[in-house]
């Protein structure tokens, strides 16, 4: 029995010189070996610090590659949200070229004197009134001059137009409103617009039936 002690106290002793050499698996076919010869106190504590180690590197290892997962999947997470906002991303860049490629018109309805456009003019067709900056003359003679007043004249027929249709629906709305309430106060008040704008676009229309 005292021989299995003393051998198993060897196979401790070369546990450790093992273990401190850095390998592991001589370490532990020693220590097992030795717990099989006699029972030592040492090679159990160092074959229960050695299970706990390898569990412990175990367990570290495990965290620290879960840890590294984690970090790329907070990577990919950020690239997919990129990815998702990019044809928004684009459509703000095109919208924000396009403003910077248009230019503004070199004319104006109205006076506008944040951009210079204070001079008063008149389209030689319609006799449309708009406005330029004092650069203008200089600028835009013969074909250019023609080609502005078409495009002044084309903006406020529109304009017209549009603000025609909104006179006639608003005492369209007063007549009916009149009529279903009964209300002669309404109908004279309705009978009594102006339709400025309507009757400018029959100038407008008359003009272009001569010409």
């Amino acid at each position: 029995m005292e021989g299995n002690r003393d051998e198993a106290e060897k196979c401790v002793e070369i546990a450790r010189e093992a273990l401190n050499a850095g390998n592991r698996e001589k370490a532990q076919r020693f220590l097992q070996k030795a717990e099989k010869l006699y029972p030592l106190p040492s090679a159990r504590g160092s074959v229960h610090s050695f299970s706990n180690g390898r569990a412990g590197y175990s367990q570290q290892h495990q965290h620290r590659h879960s840890g590294h997962e984690r970090e790329e999947e907070r990577g990919d997470g950020g690239f997919s949200v990129f990815i998702q906002l990019m044809p928004i991303i684009v459509l703000i860049l095109v919208s924000l070229l396009s403003q910077l490629m248009v230019s503004n018109p070199p004319y104006s309805l109205y006076p506008r004197s944040g951009t210079g456009q204070t001079i008063k003019m008149q389209t030689e067709n319609l006799g449309v009134v708009y406005y330029v900056n004092k650069d203008f003359k200089n600028e835009y003679k013969g074909m250019l001059l023609q080609k502005v007043e078409k495009s002044v004249e084309e903006d406020y027929v529109t304009n017209i137009r549009n603000n025609c249709w909104k006179e006639r629906q608003q005492k369209t709305d007063m007549q009916y409103a009149a009529k279903v309430y009964r209300d002669d106060r309404l109908r004279r008040k309705a009978d009594a617009l102006s339709m400025d704008n309507c009757k400018e676009l029959e100038r407008l229309t008359s003009l272009y039936k001569g010409g």
